[in-house]
């Protein structure tokens, strides 16, 4: 296994360990960001460059970005976020805020084991974004775009 699947498969595990608990949790959510008119903590995503202004956005070329947004649908008040399903891009190119931002509730849900299996499953997957020096991973994200 390369890197690069190394890496699709820890973003595909982390999917698999959140997904039955944000499916319940992040739609009921009661936080309301009154600018964005958003639900949770993906409020600000159309604000916030889908949260690349917060200093992670170094690993993925804009030109990439700017691809995601074509393909995914990028919304100017909404970013990715999708007010009834969440986020639309997969996890390998969501922000490093995306992947490691859990809400109190979300915490208290997962449970200390789960969290500890994420907590891994987060530093693996940022190590692989940032110990790339041939920049080898945005070649590959730039080939899933041609």
């Amino acid at each position: 296994m390369n890197f690069f699947q190394r890496y699709e498969s820890e973003c595909r595990r982390m999917d698999n360990l959140l997904k039955e608990a944000t499916s319940e949790l992040c739609p009921s959510c009661d936080v309301l960001f009154h600018e964005a008119e958003a639900m949770g903590c993906c409020g600000f995503c159309g604000d916030m460059n889908a949260y690349r202004d917060m200093g992670s956005s170094s690993w993925m070329s804009d030109e990439t970005f700017l691809k995601l947004k074509i393909k995914y649908g990028w919304d100017e008040r909404y970013g990715f976020l999708d007010l009834n399903t969440g986020c639309k891009i997969p996890r390998i190119y969501r922000a490093d805020i995306c992947l490691t931002f859990m809400c109190g509730e979300l915490r208290k849900m997962l449970g200390p084991e789960k969290i500890r299996m994420l907590d891994k499953l987060t530093s693996r997957i940022l190590f692989d974004r940032y110990s790339d020096p041939d920049n080898k991973m945005m070649k590959i994200l730039d080939e899933e775009f041609v």
